[in-house]
């Protein structure tokens, strides 16, 4: 079992806040655009590509407002996450592109963004 990094875009515009909506059995969930550090990616790279995947944009990556380390077994989604060990990097960030392409790689439980 390793710690894996990863980074998280908050993206605010006109008072609202960028999510992918996700989808599992037990109905929808939100979640901040972003995901796991690749070997050899810096945590700014592995935002940028994140949100090309997640949201199909460019972003302009700004502060770091937040870090967040989650440890599965002790949350109440332990039965899944047990082994889950991940530190979470929090930016705030821009849209740089207006022309709204799909996502080029959505997780798996992706059913879209709001």
């Amino acid at each position: 079992m390793h710690i894996r990094n990863s980074a998280k875009a908050i993206i605010i515009r006109e008072d609202k806040v960028l999510l992918t909506k996700n989808q599992d059995e037990d109905g929808y969930f939100y979640l901040f655009p972003g995901g796991g550090q690749e070997h050899g990616e810096t945590i700014h790279q592995t935002l940028i590509r994140e949100c090309i995947e997640e949201i199909g944009q460019q972003i302009e990556i700004g502060q770091l407002l937040h870090i967040r380390e989650y440890i599965g077994k002790n949350h109440e989604y332990s039965a899944v996450d047990f082994n889950i060990h991940q530190v979470e990097y929090y930016f705030n960030c821009k849209v740089i592109t207006e022309n709204h392409q799909k996502p080029t790689n959505p997780d798996s439980l992706q059913v879209g963004i709001e």
